[in-house]
């Protein structure tokens, strides 16, 4: 078969409307902010820019991208000059993060189209993804437990009377906090959709995590229905 743009020249319809035809190289062209990371935020000394847009500083920033710079999915093959690099990719990424603003709104802060955008955050979660195990982690030796449960026990409440206060300790042997939400679903699939209804009445999915005395997760859990019970 040949090209769907060549097919569609033979036909009536676009014969009888030759006006309305836009050459393919126009048709794209479309102006965009390019290298808006460039000339915004990678030029701009110090952490101030990284901190407003993405919420993370420099080192951070680029630590993030030394970490997926090289996976296939930030490296692929484009054939379009104005092709996204891993910086810009990271800072779609973070700023979608960050904010939780649609596609169409970052890509038009960052000079992306949204499938662009929608593209660069795809592949810098499964690039991420792969790398998780470095900092997502269960305790695995005894020395590890000890030292996490120590740290608990020092957390406090702070009780304020009169004019001092009055540190209570926290709660003994404990190695990790675990709760869980419900995030909502734009609607419920097709086949065991009732599955996800959750007692509060709309499609959900359950997440569920384990963190440590400093707040960082050790274990997170998603894909279980809506309609689960949190001890499942």
């Amino acid at each position: 078969a040949g090209h769907p743009q060549d097919l569609l020249r033979h036909t009536a319809w676009l014969e009888a409307l030759p006006n309305t035809y836009i050459p393919r190289d126009e048709y794209y062209k479309y102006p965009r902010n390019y290298k808006w990371y460039q000339r915004c935020v990678e030029s701009v000394p110090g952490d101030a820019m990284y901190l407003r847009y993405f919420r993370v500083n420099r080192a951070t920033f680029m630590y993030i991208v030394d970490l997926v710079r090289d996976h296939p999915l930030i490296t692929r093959e484009c054939h379009r000059t104005d092709f996204l690099t891993a910086e810009e990719q990271v800072a779609c990424a973070l700023r979608y993060f960050a904010t939780g603003d649609t596609y169409e709104s970052v890509g038009g802060l960052c000079g992306a189209s949204r499938t662009s955008t929608h593209r660069a955050v795809l592949s810098f979660c499964m690039a991420l993804y792969g790398h998780a195990g470095l900092w997502i982690r269960f305790p695995s030796t005894v020395d590890e437990c000890k030292s996490i449960a120590t740290d608990f026990e020092r957390v406090g409440n702070w009780r304020t009377r009169g004019r001092g206060g009055m540190h209570t300790p926290g709660i003994p042997q404990v190695i990790g906090a675990m709760d869980g939400t419900q995030v909502p679903l734009l609607s419920k699939p097709d086949h065991t959709g009732d599955a996800y209804i959750n007692r509060k009445g709309f499609p959900a999915i359950n997440v569920s995590a384990v963190v440590n005395s400093r707040m960082r997760f050790m274990d997170v859990h998603v894909g279980r229905t809506g309609r689960s019970h949190d001890y499942s």
